[in-house]
């Protein structure tokens, strides 16, 4: 791997990131077609590996930030009453 890596100008430190970006449907395993699509992808300079980076990490925040707002959209903000009176005061039992 390491022969491979050098031919195709990625620094063996880029390798945890190059796996996640081969792995495009997040299963911890990259079968055959995830690996010759992925590398194919990545020809050309290591600039290329880190664009890949980068849209690979925009992807996950832009679902995070998507559930994030489902989930927001979701809930029901309650607006506290306002009475014209004075406050009510507890009373001690």
């Amino acid at each position: 791997l390491l022969t491979f890596f050098k031919e195709i100008d990625i620094d063996i430190s880029e390798a945890k990131g190059l796996f996640h970006l081969l792995d495009r449907d997040s299963s911890g395993v990259l079968d055959a077609d995830e690996f010759l699509s992925g590398c194919l992808r990545l020809r050309g300079p290591a600039r290329s590996l880190d664009l890949q980076l980068v849209m690979c990490e925009l992807s996950e925040h832009r679902r995070y930030m998507k559930k994030i707002c489902q989930t927001l959209n979701g809930m029901q903000v309650v607006e506290p009453k306002l009475s014209d009176g004075p406050p009510m005061q507890q009373q001690n039992q």
